[in-house]
């Protein structure tokens, strides 16, 4: 065999080159990865959630206006009752949005919220339920 043979050869016998203390790579604990992809899924999530709640808010003020411009159309109200009914409504019916810390209204507030309808209004008409 030729000398070049035999160094390439016996070159594999050696042990491997230990790397220092400060080349050694760092492994993450478990805890370490479950952190990182917690905060990785949370940032993906959150706008998801963001705009699924901003959403919901759009489509409860549309059902608000909805139903005001039914009745502006039954009993051919002038624009500024139109906007007193939805100043009125969205107010009212605010518990009903999610997240809202107000309670649902008792029977007299009820009968208050339709006194003030009617007020509006300005006529003595039956307030329909809603």
């Amino acid at each position: 065999m030729s000398k070049s043979r035999r160094k390439r050869k016996g070159s594999g016998n050696r042990p491997a080159k230990k790397r220092s203390k400060k080349e050694q790579a760092v492994s993450w604990t478990w805890k370490d990865r479950l952190v990182v992809s917690g905060v990785v899924l949370g940032l993906m999530i959150l706008p998801a959630v963001g705009v699924k709640l901003f959403s919901i808010s759009q489509a409860y003020q549309r059902a608000v206006e909805k139903r005001v411009h039914r009745w502006e159309v039954k009993y051919d109200l002038d624009q500024s009752q139109v906007e007193q009914l939805i100043a009125v409504e969205t107010e009212f019916h605010h518990y009903q949005k999610p997240f809202s810390f107000q309670k649902e209204p008792t029977k007299t507030d009820d009968e208050a919220h339709r006194s003030e309808l009617a007020e509006i209004l300005k006529q003595q008409i039956e307030i329909p339920d809603h």
